[in-house]
């Protein structure tokens, strides 16, 4: 499992995550990687977009990001058609599959995986950020 983040500014580092992870190990992730993502990137009040898996909805959690002054967007339920990172989720598999590419070792897939993503260019994620309205629009639509 890989967890990432990016904005209208820029990408967060990647993080790879073995096995299942409970509320605390979520939290030191976010110590780990959203915060110095957010201190490049993030602006004078950011809103944290994040699903409602159990690890990110405990109270704890909500709780440690609260107190980070920072700002999370309410988020429906089964909602990823929402989520920009799935697109850049697609956007970074293209990449690291291209022409079929096959590996051999888990280290050579993680390899290219970060080399894929340090390649994804700025446009691809400003033009996912202006995406957001009219995704918003389409649900709200479409309901």
């Amino acid at each position: 499992m890989i967890w990432a983040c990016f904005n209208f500014h820029g990408k967060s580092n990647l993080a790879f995550i073995s096995g299942n992870q409970n509320q605390w190990e979520y939290q030191k992730h976010l110590k780990q990687n959203l915060l110095p993502f957010l201190n490049k990137f993030g602006g004078e009040n950011p809103v944290f977009q994040q699903d409602n898996c159990t690890s990110h909805t405990a109270d704890s959690t909500i709780d440690w990001i609260e107190s980070k002054d920072i700002e999370i967007m309410k988020w429906p339920s089964c909602s990823p058609d929402l989520n920009p990172i799935e697109n850049l989720w697609g956007v970074l598999t293209l990449l690291v599959y291209v022409e079929g590419k096959q590996f051999s070792t888990k280290e050579e897939l993680k390899t290219s995986i970060i080399s894929c993503w340090e390649k994804i260019e700025k446009n691809v994620l400003e033009n996912l950020t202006y995406s957001m309205p009219d995704r918003v629009y389409q649900v709200i639509y479409s309901h």
